[in-house]
C-alpha cells in the first residue's frame, strides 16, 4: 500500500505532457473511433400533374334530336364496337400513294386507280382516310371512360357525299393521359344517326373547338 503513489507518478507525467499543447484533449472515449454523420441531402421531388376537371354535361343530358341522341348514347357507353358500328363509310375514288394530306384514299392491292373504295374520313391535325378494316381502331377509342358531351352544334353545309361534313357536330371532351393532365376534345360529325366524319382533337380543348365552330347554332350549349 505504501508504493501506490510511485505507481501513479508516470501517469501524472503523461497527462501533464499531453496537456501542454494548450488545446483541450479529445473527448472521444478510449478505444472508440469518432463517427462522421453525413449531412442530409435535399431531394427534389417533381409533383405529379393534377388532372383538371372535365367540362361537360351530366351523362343523362340529351338534345331531344333522335339522330343526335342515338350517337350520344353510343359515345357515353364507352363501347368501341358500338361506336364503330355507327360509322357511315363513303365511296371515294382511290389513287396512288402520296405523302401529302388531302389526296384521295390509297388504292388497296389489286384495285385500279380511280375505282371507288369504301372509306371513312378522319383527321388528327391533318386529314386522312380510314379503310373499312381500320374503322374499329379509329373510332373505337374516341370516347374513353369518363368522356363527356361538351356541346352540340347544327352544321348547315353543302351536300357532298364524297366529303360529308355532318348535319350536327358533337364536341366530346375526354381526359388526357395522367402524365399530360389536360382536357382535349374530338368533334363527331353526325347525319341521320350515323357518324360520317371524325375530327380528332389535335390537342385542342373543348373551348377551343367551340370557338372554332362559331357562329353555328347550338342545339346543346356548353354547361
Amino acid at each position: 500500500m505504501k508504493r501506490l503513489p510511485w505507481l501513479l507518478a508516470p501517469f501524472v507525467v503523461v497527462l501533464v505532457a499531453c496537456s501542454d499543447s494548450g488545446s483541450p484533449p479529445s473527448a472521444s472515449p478510449t478505444g472508440t473511433s469518432a463517427t462522421t454523420i453525413p449531412s442530409p441531402t435535399s431531394v427534389e421531388v417533381t409533383p405529379s400533374p393534377t388532372q383538371p376537371p372535365l367540362p361537360g354535361h351530366p351523362a343523362d343530358v340529351r338534345t331531344g334530336i333522335p339522330d343526335v341522341d342515338v350517337v350520344i348514347d353510343a359515345l357515353l357507353s364507352y363501347d368501341g364496337d358500338r361506336i364503330a358500328s355507327l360509322a357511315e363509310l363513303s365511296l371515294v375514288a382511290c389513287g396512288p400513294r402520296s405523302d401529302q394530306s388531302g389526296g384521295p384514299p390509297v388504292c388497296p392491292p389489286g384495285v385500279a386507280v380511280g375505282m371507288p373504295v369504301r372509306v371513312f374520313p378522319s383527321s388528327q391535325c391533318e386529314g386522312f382516310w380510314v379503310s373499312e378494316s381500320g374503322v374499329r381502331h379509329d373510332l373505337g377509342s374516341i370516347s374513353p371512360p369518363g368522356s363527356r358531351i361538351y356541346a352540340v352544334a347544327a352544321n348547315p353545309h353543302p351536300v357532298d357525299p364524297r366529303n360529308p361534313a355532318g348535319d350536327y357536330l358533337i364536341i366530346l371532351a375526354f381526359p388526357s393521359p395522367p402524365e399530360i393532365a389536360k382536357v382535349f376534345a374530338n368533334v363527331v360529325h353526325v347525319t341521320h344517326g350515323r357518324i360520317v366524319r371524325l375530327t380528332g382533337s389535335c390537342a385542342a380543348s373543348p373551348e377551343a373547338w367551340l370557338a372554332n365552330l362559331m357562329p353555328r347554332a347550338l342545339v346543346l350549349p356548353p354547361p
